[in-house]
């Protein structure tokens, strides 16, 4: 089994409109291609999207991994006002969902590590997209994730610092409290690195 491997992707790959004018060496390497680097394929699926769809995926691509259900709400809630947060039309192409049995939270995540890569380098990439995520960073995490993808989206160290200052008042991070976390930490992490 390839390590790319998802339903979306063969569905794509096989998709007679993706395929009819190629011949049986090209669909080989086409497979073959969009197996090794399935880009175009999440890139195809991305554009389909309405803009909150487009916000939900920026939003879980901001955690380092699985993000709850709640905290996906108050980031999408804080960038749109009015609109019910919905996600059923993410799940068989972009996202996998689970109930965590022990506090009963339901969290997402990304059905591929593909999709992570996707939402990194082609979106966050992006200032004008990634910019809708920072400004409404509300949780350490996604600092910590921009922290580890500064250099690949080229977001320097100065502008990840003043972030992280222009927006600690605002984190939702109780717990970072509690375990003495300290805002000196995190900014020598940055500097360090």
């Amino acid at each position: 089994e390839h390590k790319n491997y998802n339903p979306r992707i063969i569905e794509s790959i096989t998709n007679i409109d993706n395929i009819k004018n190629l011949n049986e060496d090209e669909y080989v390497k086409y497979i073959t291609q969009n197996l090794n680097n399935p880009h175009n394929i999440w890139h195809m699926e991305y554009c389909k999207l309405d803009e909150f769809g487009k916000t939900i995926i920026m939003i879980i691509g901001s955690f380092l991994g699985d993000v709850e259900e709640s905290k996906i709400k108050k980031i999408f809630s804080e960038i749109f006002e009015q609109k019910i947060f919905e996600y059923e039309n993410l799940v068989e192409s972009f996202l996998n969902i689970r109930t965590d049995v022990e506090d009963n939270t339901t969290m997402f995540n990304f059905i591929n590590p593909s999709v992570k890569d996707y939402v990194i380098k082609n979106i966050f990439s992006d200032i004008n997209k990634r910019s809708i995520i920072i400004k409404n960073i509300r949780y350490l995490e996604q600092f910590d994730f921009f922290k580890k993808i500064a250099d690949i989206i080229n977001l320097s160290k100065i502008e990840l610092l003043n972030l992280l200052i222009e927006k600690w008042g605002y984190l939702e991070d109780e717990e970072i409290f509690k375990e003495g976390f300290l805002i000196e930490n995190f900014t020598n992490e940055i500097i360090e690195n």
